[in-house]
């Protein structure tokens, strides 16, 4: 839900926001009318929107979806958007599930509680969406000697022609992303991260070149072209994969890094306590500290462990710590 107030067509603006959710359960007893609501509507049974989507994918046959009646139509989003209707046995007209607007092409149900379409704009199977939108060069006085090619050839997101090299380097990047800032696997998946991926390759600058016997456009900023996000990122299940590859070639830097900092006697291990004052428990933390041969300083968190009921003295939190150590780095890096 947005607060910010949308344009709804005639040129005035609405001051409540839309509802469009895809979860949302909207009792049909009470239909309400406007100028694209067709005559008649279902008002005896209550539908939530992934019932009416899989009613559309499975029972073809029974539910449908009709285009919006209303001839005065501006929003593009309407191509594909119609509502949800039910086919009766007696025949007649399909009965428009009220409430509700669903995609023609995929089913994807919302519901539709005002005449503002603007978060319809953003579904995936709209053709004015960033992903399937494609802009073309403005057209020049035409002339047998002029060549003008279309600026499509340079924006539109072609198939991945990239080596292996560079592929691998884009999922380690995906992996090292989810590892070191805590992210859902999913988070890859996202359309929205998709899209915006998908923008930031195609960013460039367009120069149009003129020669005595042709005119075309070249499309800079980006190494490849303008490729296809799609071709390069992975998905959840194979970064997933690919995270179990990166810890082990980070177990074995490291064990060399601390194999080096031990025989040169240069290691300090740190221990530090804390108290989870919710759950009444103490954990001790290892790190490892040591600066390596070029004068570079490296701190390795080694372990986090529950610290046993006893004393927090020097004496015990030396046992305790040798004891992780022993556990997690000889048994974990080694």
């Amino acid at each position: 839900m947005y607060s910010t107030p949308n344009k709804v067509s005639g040129g005035s603006y609405s001051p409540r926001s839309p509802i469009i959710s895809s979860s949302s359960n909207i009792d049909l007893t009470s239909p309400t009318s406007t100028p694209s609501t067709p005559i008649r509507t279902s008002s005896r049974t209550t539908y939530s929107c992934a019932q009416i989507e899989t009613l559309l994918k499975k029972e073809k046959d029974r539910f449908v979806v009709i285009k919006n009646p209303n001839k005065k139509l501006t929003s593009a989003c309407w191509q594909i958007f119609g509502f949800p209707a039910i086919i009766h046995s007696n025949g007649g007209s399909p009965e428009r599930i009220d409430k509700f607007v669903s995609c023609r092409e995929c089913y994807k149900t919302y519901s539709f509680t005002s005449n503002s379409t603007r978060f319809l704009l953003d579904h995936p199977c709209n053709p004015s969406t960033p992903t399937k939108r494609s802009n073309t060069l403005a057209s020049m006085p035409s002339s047998p000697s002029v060549l003008q090619r279309s600026i499509t050839v340079f924006t539109t997101p072609k198939k991945s022609k990239l080596n292996d090299i560079t592929k691998s380097k884009i999922k380690e990047l995906e992996a090292r992303w989810i590892c070191e800032d805590m992210r859902p696997f999913a988070v890859v998946d996202d359309p929205g991260f998709r899209r915006l991926a998908q923008e930031l390759i195609s960013i460039g600058k367009i120069i149009l070149i003129r020669m005595k016997s042709m005119s075309f456009s070249i499309l800079l900023g980006a190494q490849h072209g303008n490729v296809d996000v799609d071709e390069i990122l992975r998905g959840a299940h194979t970064i997933s994969s690919h995270i179990n590859d990166l810890a082990t070639n980070e177990r074995s830097r490291i064990r060399s890094l601390l194999t080096g900092a031990i025989d040169n006697g240069t290691i300090c291990l740190c221990p530090d306590l804390w108290t989870d004052k919710h759950r009444q428990v103490h954990y001790l933390g290892i790190t490892a500290s040591f600066v390596d041969d070029e004068y570079g300083l490296h701190n390795i968190d080694l372990c986090c462990h529950p610290f046993p009921p006893i004393a927090k003295t020097a004496e015990n939190i030396i046992t305790v710590r040798l004891y992780l150590f022993l556990c997690y780095f000889i048994y974990k890096i080694f």
